[in-house]
């Protein structure tokens, strides 16, 4: 009976260190450690502050008409913040003839804006010896610009505006056409009247 009882205790002692072995080994683990949890993931650095790009605007278009002393006058579509010197690049450049220098080339376009490049006024050569006859009357439906501008009181901006109300109208049906158009001033077509004729 009592080596039976010895037994007995012995298990039950060995159970016991069993018990306290393993728990010694197992329980402190877990809590050392902790519960594992998963990284976080990384957010790429600078995607909250990226804006998005503004789209580039087009400039407003505009239409401006070159005359005068250009290669080919004419209405040309044009951007605006272009200036004059942009427009007579459209028409072609300036002939032989053109008097450049009195246009502001830099100055802005505007819709609608007629830019007129005048001719250089002719030189007049030295008079032949003797007298010289009297030139007849000019024809103002068929005058040049040229011979316009030799007439007292006509330069090159005007002459322009004398051929183009010409296209426009058809031709001159009165000298007093440059008196009622506007094309000159007063003290102008006096000295004028008995220098030009229509026909």
């Amino acid at each position: 009976m009592r080596a039976w009882l010895a037994g007995r205790a012995r298990m039950a002692l060995i159970g016991v260190v069993a018990f306290i072995v393993g728990f010694a080994v197992r329980g402190p683990v877990e809590p050392l450690l902790g519960p594992q949890r998963a990284p976080a993931a990384a957010t790429p650095a600078g995607l909250a502050l990226a804006e998005p790009t503004p789209l580039p605007t087009r400039p407003a278009m505009l239409l401006v008409h070159v005359s005068g002393a250009v290669r080919q006058p004419g209405v040309y579509t044009l951007e605006e913040g272009q200036r004059i010197q942009d427009a007579v690049a459209a028409a072609g450049g300036v002939t032989d003839g053109a008097e450049i220098h009195s246009l502001n080339l830099a100055a802005p376009l505007k819709d609608g804006q007629h830019v007129i490049v005048p001719a250089v006024a002719p030189t007049a050569g030295p008079r032949p010896a003797g007298p010289t006859p009297a030139p007849g009357p000019l024809n103002l439906n068929t005058a040049s610009a040229a011979e316009l501008e030799a007439l007292p009181g006509i330069g090159p901006v005007t002459a322009a505006r004398i051929v183009k109300y010409r296209e426009d109208a058809g031709g001159f049906r009165s000298v007093d056409e440059l008196r009622t158009a506007k094309l000159v001033n007063e003290a102008t077509f006096n000295r004028l009247r008995d220098l030009v004729t229509v026909q």
